[in-house]
């Protein structure tokens, strides 16, 4: 009876580890795309760049990201955009509103992502 209670004692303790490693790593991978995000948000950023920064592939880190944030990629990436964009305007921090019309008429040319 005392090894089947040390039994699961190490069972649900493995479980529990297992559980914060894999949690720490999703951490540590969800912060490095946040902080590539915020140094390259000004220009086109790839999907298959972030996949392979994060060692997945595509179809894989679309999957992984959106179950993280609830957002796909893209929408995550627009609304982080727009955010910087208001940041700007709240900051003071260009001349003027057409200045960040001009910004965000050039990345909608070019691709949001």
């Amino acid at each position: 009876m005392l090894r089947l209670l040390q039994s699961e004692t190490t069972t649900k303790t493995t479980e529990k580890h297992v559980k914060n490693q894999y949690n720490k790593k999703d951490q540590e991978r969800i912060k490095r795309l946040y902080q590539f995000i915020d140094e390259n948000y000004q220009r086109k950023i790839e999907l298959s760049e972030v996949a392979e920064m994060t060692n997945l592939s595509e179809a894989a880190f679309c999957r992984y990201f959106k179950r993280m944030t609830r957002l796909t990629f893209i929408e995550f990436l627009n609304h982080y955009r727009v955010n910087q964009a208001k940041n700007l305007l709240l900051l003071d921090k260009v001349q003027s509103l057409s200045a960040v019309a001009f910004y965000a008429n050039e990345v909608a040319t070019k691709g949001w992502s």
